[in-house]
């Protein structure tokens, strides 16, 4: 698995993103320890961020490695130096995602999209998100 992983990251990274042999194993071991697929969670990052831990998304006020927002960082309790932090950022990103995916079903797009059902309303993002995520391979 962690040959998997790392080739993924080397292929899908940004310059300047956290090193493949940094992360790759980072990210299994947080993916097990919220009963995850490694290789969605890591899709996940490289769609997210490219797997540079600095992300920002100024227009949605997301940060680090799985693009914690602002409403979810509250929900969630993190502190600013959490989503900052690429491996608090990855462990907490990781619980929301897990979270979201029991209250959701086995839809992906629900990290993007959000939780309660918005995955319907907003299916064509869903698909377009989940073709993403299948395009990482």
């Amino acid at each position: 698995m962690i040959e998997v992983i790392t080739a993924l990251l080397v292929t899908y990274s940004a310059p300047g993103a956290i090193s493949a042999t940094e992360l790759a194993p980072a990210i299994i071991e947080t993916a097990n320890k919220h009963n995850l697929s490694p290789i969605l969670l890591t899709r996940i990052i490289l769609i997210e961020s490219k797997g540079l831990p600095g992300a920002f998304n100024a227009d949605t006020i997301d940060h680090g490695l799985l693009q914690i927002n602002e409403r979810t960082r509250a929900a969630y309790g993190l502190t600013d130096t959490c989503v900052r932090d690429w491996r608090c950022n990855l462990d907490a990103g990781a619980k929301i995602l897990a979270d979201m995916l029991a209250m959701e079903g086995s839809r992906p797009c629900v990290f993007n999209v959000g939780p309660r059902g918005r995955f319907k309303k907003y299916e064509t993002a869903c698909l377009r998100y989940e073709r993403k995520l299948a395009s990482i391979n």
